[in-house]
């Protein structure tokens, strides 16, 4: 299966942002489990706003810091269509 995460990921901010403060994968997810912040950080799981706002607290940053790369990797071109098409919504390359 091919790597889907992009340059900058959430995952990858994440994993840089825990490892620079000296945090292991089990103290940043306290009360999460080690191996969801393993799947977040291999950008294998989306995380619900409440998981980023405590992880982003936990890191001491501003949830703008992670929720920014956000509108980075999810940019999408809508065409609309004419008639009973309904358009498309496809990501940029």
């Amino acid at each position: 299966m091919a790597d889907r995460r992009g340059a900058g990921s959430i995952g990858d901010r994440i994993r840089t942002l825990r490892r620079s403060r000296g945090l292991s994968q089990e103290a940043l997810g306290r009360p999460l489990s080690r191996s969801y912040i393993s799947l977040l950080e291999h950008d294998r799981v989306v995380p619900s706003v409440r998981t980023l706002l405590a992880i982003a607290d936990r890191l001491d940053v501003a949830p703008c810091e992670l929720l920014d790369l956000i509108e980075h990797q999810i940019k999408a071109e809508y065409t609309p269509g004419h008639g009973d098409d309904p358009g498309t919504l496809a990501r940029p390359t």
